[in-house]
């Protein structure tokens, strides 16, 4: 399973930037079932895993969010991660009525969701702001309608359609995985 990290940098008198590290470590068992509920943007995150020997990083907005896997990362993670660090750009406002940019936090607890919930052949989703700040992704195939709401305050909500039973539901996802796994392995 990919692991989430992040390295912030700060900048200096001279205007260049300096990183700088506050540690946590963060135990396995919260990267197989809990969104994170509080960060900054000087925190460095650890992990007790081996060497990870494959790594994407994010840029968003001065800090780097690494994603690093000690296997193959899954054919899904960058593109996605590409998608997230075009929504970081966006500005407050972006949809001219006061939406407020995207959080790290938001994006970084909606990377842990697809990390646990997608496969190496699950489709890419679409990767959207919400104007709370937070990320919605969504899958639209011939058989599944999913949306994934992530909030900044790592909320996790899902609105399902099956499209070929007429089936739908909605429910937060944030702890309880299952049924939202199952969901986005038949899209």
């Amino acid at each position: 399973m990919p692991v989430i990290a992040h390295r912030a940098t700060a900048p200096t008198k001279s205007g260049c930037s300096d990183e700088f590290y506050r540690s946590t470590i963060i135990p396995r068992e919260m990267l197989a079932g809990q969104l994170l509920s509080e960060h900054s943007y000087s925190t460095h995150y650890c992990f007790a895993v081996p060497m990870p020997v494959r790594t994407i990083e994010i840029d968003f907005r001065g800090t780097r969010v690494a994603i690093t896997s000690d296997d193959e990362l899954p054919a899904w993670i960058a593109p996605v991660a590409a998608a997230i660090e075009r929504v970081a750009c966006l500005p407050d406002n972006w949809n001219s009525y006061v939406a407020l940019r995207l959080q790290e936090q938001a994006a970084c607890n909606g990377l842990m969701l697809l990390s646990r919930m997608m496969s190496d052949n699950t489709p890419v989703p679409s990767v959207h702001p919400t104007a709370d700040g937070g990320i919605q992704f969504e899958w639209n195939t011939p058989r599944m309608a999913i949306e994934v709401e992530v909030t900044p305050e790592g909320k996790a909500l899902a609105l399902v359609e099956d499209l070929s039973s007429g089936e739908e539901w909605e429910a937060d996802v944030t702890n309880d995985n299952g049924r939202l796994r199952e969901a986005i392995s038949r899209a």
